[in-house]
């Protein structure tokens, strides 16, 4: 995959690849989830113990969050047959349960499963474990390398299906702002009225002449309170922003969630700002519900992305 194609990766792949070259084989798998920050956890075996700071370097260059488990497998296809017990390494163990079971007091001798388990038991011919440890150490990286890029093809479609879907959300968002917008005038309207209710039930007579300069006042300090224009604005600009990102690629997860924060603050304010019991008022805050509750989707959806 070319790093310059502007795609959104899901944190969410597998890949597993195996390469053989003579008589050795290594197998990779990965397995990649959702996480905050990147989390290798390795099962390398100990063939492979000396390349972990390459095989990790080689990691950490193409992922950047995410739980990675990382699994390495060293065969040598063919070659069980030429296994044998290694009595040396038998020995020690037996001599070493013995002194152990000494100890804590226990006088029951290993059994045939238990000695099985033992890891080193069996021992290749002669010769095939110096071969095969060579020609794993040289088979590892190009099969990371091989299973990262099967990784990345899956990520990238399933993050091309969280983009659509997240596109798809950001539409929704933008016609429920557009939907306030549209009552803006209605919600104006019920404010003066209310505002000259309030002020001739202050003045102490219901037809009393209010003066123009002091309805002006007040009616200005309630429109400074009541102005939904710059959340409407800072919506329709977090929105522009967000399609911004989806289209450019890359690492997006982080910057989507933040931006998702800020979508949230501004909705929050323009429910604060237009409660009321007018007709307006009430499905401007129907409005807002409907676009918290897609919004908690678009998050959810987001913490999927790298």
């Amino acid at each position: 995959m070319k790093a310059s194609t502007p795609v959104v990766l899901s944190m969410t792949g597998f890949a597993r690849v195996r390469r053989e070259a003579d008589t050795a084989a290594v197998t990779v798998t990965l397995r990649t989830v959702n996480h905050r920050f990147l989390d290798l956890r390795w099962q390398l075996p100990t063939e492979l113990e000396d390349l972990q700071p390459e095989l990790e370097k080689r990691l950490r260059g193409q992922l950047k969050r995410g739980h990675v488990d990382v699994r390495f497998v060293c065969e040598r296809p063919g070659a069980s047959a030429a296994a044998r017990l290694d009595a040396g390494t038998l020995e020690s163990y037996l001599a070493a349960y013995q002194e152990i079971s000494r100890r804590v007091g226990a006088s029951a001798p290993a059994s045939p499963a238990d000695i099985l388990r033992f890891p080193g038991i069996f021992a290749p011919a002669a010769g095939a474990a110096g071969e095969g440890a060579g020609v794993w150490a040289a088979l590892a990286p190009a099969a990371l390398s091989a299973a990262l890029e099967e990784l990345q093809r899956m990520r990238a479609v399933e993050g091309a299906a969280l983009a659509a879907d997240l596109r798809g959300r950001l539409d929704a968002l933008a016609a429920g702002g557009e939907a306030i917008a549209a009552q803006r005038p209605a919600i104006e309207a019920g404010l003066r009225e209310k505002l000259e209710r309030r002020l001739r039930e202050w003045l102490g007579s219901a037809s009393a002449p209010l003066a123009a300069d002091r309805l002006a006042q007040e009616a200005a300090l309630l429109a400074e309170r009541s102005d939904i224009s710059e959340e409407l604005t800072r919506l329709e600009a977090h929105l522009a922003q967000a399609r911004g990102l989806l289209a450019e690629g890359g690492e997006v997860g982080k910057k989507l969630d933040f931006l998702a924060q800020e979508l949230n603050r501004e909705v929050n304010t323009l429910c604060s700002k237009t409660t009321g019991a007018s007709a307006a008022a009430l499905l401007v805050t129907d409005l807002g519900l409907g676009l918290k509750a897609e919004l908690e989707k678009f998050r959810e959806q987001i913490q999927n992305l790298e």
